[in-house]
């Protein structure tokens, strides 16, 4: 038997009761891998004229062979003829970087974060092999730090650490693995989770503010009368709130009046939760709506009146 379908064609095991002109049968397994320990538990459904010789006993064995290494295991035959049947568990270890490949492979169940519906560069990577899983959590930010908390429920498996609710802290450039093992081989086994998090920038002031702003954040642009004119403005939500900027590269003078419907949110620097933004050519603004209470639901809705030199608009978002 060869071991292809677990992706290690490189091991072997040959097993007979009959093949030997001694009294004695054999499992002998043959690990030419470089990298791979073959671990195989082998229940024995029928054993008829035959036992297991010591260190092995009763009707079922377990070899674990290490990368160029080979292991045996000796029946005795206790009659002239004799027969067997076996059902098998067999699983590959592969050292941690070859699985943190298949997220290289696109083998891996990867989640993305994101605050805001904006994506950010920090991954959960959730890679399956025989023995469980690793979970693989990366912050390719430069900025960025994620603070998140997790619970699994385990079916037939446990943490290395045997935690199974952990917080977890990733500075950017930051990766950290987690490891689930399977209890019992011969049992089915899964897991699912809820996680709550916060993406916390460390850079905020307010030139990296902008270019993120502009980089990553939900663009509106002013349209009058079927044009669509060169002002815009960004929205962008970053540790505790929304940043707005606006910028007017255009000739004509932009005077916008934001009134806000604001749910667990608020405006520091207004007392009627109204922004008038008065823009002129090539001017720009950079404002913020707060979040009161980070464990909570928030949200805004706006309606938006302007007018352009003298005339005048209105629109509701």
């Amino acid at each position: 038997k060869k071991y292809e379908t677990k992706n290690e064609p490189d091991i072997s095991k040959y097993m007979s009761i009959n093949d030997s002109k001694a009294n004695y049968g054999y499992a002998y397994y043959q690990n030419n891998s470089k990298i791979s320990t073959l671990v195989e538990t082998c229940t024995f459904t029928k054993m008829e004229g035959c036992k297991l010789l010591p260190p092995y006993s009763g009707h079922q064995f377990t070899v674990e062979v290490p990368p160029g290494e080979d292991a045996i295991v000796v029946m005795k035959k206790q009659k002239a003829i004799a027969s067997y049947a076996t059902n098998y568990v067999s699983g590959i270890k592969f050292p941690d970087e070859v699985l943190l490949k298949r997220i290289e492979d696109g083998e891996a169940k990867t989640v993305q974060f994101k605050m805001g519906g904006n994506p950010f560069d920090i991954f959960f990577h959730t890679v399956g092999h025989d023995f469980g899983y690793i979970l693989a959590f990366e912050n390719k930010t430069d900025s960025c730090i994620l603070e998140s908390h997790f619970d699994f429920e385990l079916e037939n498996l446990e943490f290395e650490d045997k935690q199974s609710s952990f917080d977890l802290v990733l500075n950017s450039g930051a990766k950290e693995l987690r490891k689930i093992v399977i209890k019992d081989m011969q049992t089915g086994a899964g897991f699912k989770y809820k996680y709550t998090y916060r993406i916390k920038e460390t850079k905020l002031d307010e030139e990296s503010v902008i270019k993120k702003c502009i980089e990553m954040g939900t663009q509106k642009q002013i349209r009058y009368q079927s044009q669509t004119l060169d002002i815009n403005y960004y929205v962008l939500f970053l540790n505790d709130g929304y940043y707005w900027y606006f910028e007017n590269k255009s000739d004509k003078v932009f005077n916008g009046t934001f009134a806000f419907a604001l749910t667990n949110m608020e405006i520091t620097d207004s007392e009627d939760d109204t922004w008038e933004i008065n823009l002129l050519p090539e001017a720009t603004i950079l404002k913020k709506l707060s979040v009161i209470d980070l464990t909570k639901q928030s949200s805004y809705k706006v309606k938006l009146t302007y007018k352009l030199n003298d005339q005048s608009r209105q629109n509701i978002q």
